[in-house]
């Protein structure tokens, strides 16, 4: 599952008439950023980013080229793409388009909660095969390779509508070891 389009829209109100204030700066009504990403299933996802500072310069990133970055990305594996995003933060090729720290943050959240509700909103099938796909683990090739944990996987999905995947305590072991 691919992402295909990539939307933003900026959620803003009036100033206040009396403003609210904390510390030393006013809290801004609805000051936020909705980014939503669309897949070519056909299914969307909603991120939704506040800032106390105003939201033109991460909005015109998307429209510079940021959102290019995203697109095509796989949403499954929305950690492999906020990589990337994240990353502008100190590379060069965000200075030289005038992209701000602050804005590459503001953006990069916004879009990675739209991909977690990706991850999140699909068809239990298809949460079943992002934990399922050989070429992205060495433990999902594992189990993958283990028919009987799958159909049991398939088999509570179905039955329990349980949206998770019972590992063996064998598999549980080794992921383990991975990452300590």
């Amino acid at each position: 599952m691919k992402i295909t389009e990539v939307e933003v829209f900026l959620l803003t109100a009036p100033a206040e008439a009396r403003p609210h204030w904390v510390s030393h700066f006013v809290v801004p009504t609805a000051n936020d950023m909705l980014v939503r990403l669309r897949t070519d299933e056909g299914l969307d996802g909603f991120g939704l980013a506040s800032s106390n500072t105003h939201l033109d310069a991460a909005a015109r990133m998307f429209a510079e080229g940021y959102a290019e970055l995203i697109v095509g990305a796989d949403a499954l594996a929305p950690e492999r793409f906020y990589e990337t995003l994240f990353a502008l933060t100190w590379q060069r090729r965000a200075q030289e388009k005038g992209w701000s720290r602050a804005s590459l943050v503001l953006a990069s959240a916004a879009v990675d909660i739209a991909a977690w509700d990706l991850v999140g909103g699909p068809p239990a099938g298809l949460i079943l095969e992002s934990f399922t796909d050989p070429e992205r683990d060495p433990l999902q090739a594992e189990l993958f390779e283990n028919p009987p944990a799958i159909e049991n996987g398939v088999m509570r999905l179905t039955e329990d509508a349980w949206l998770g995947l019972t590992l063996s305590q064998a598999a549980m072991e080794k992921y383990a070891k991975r990452i300590a």
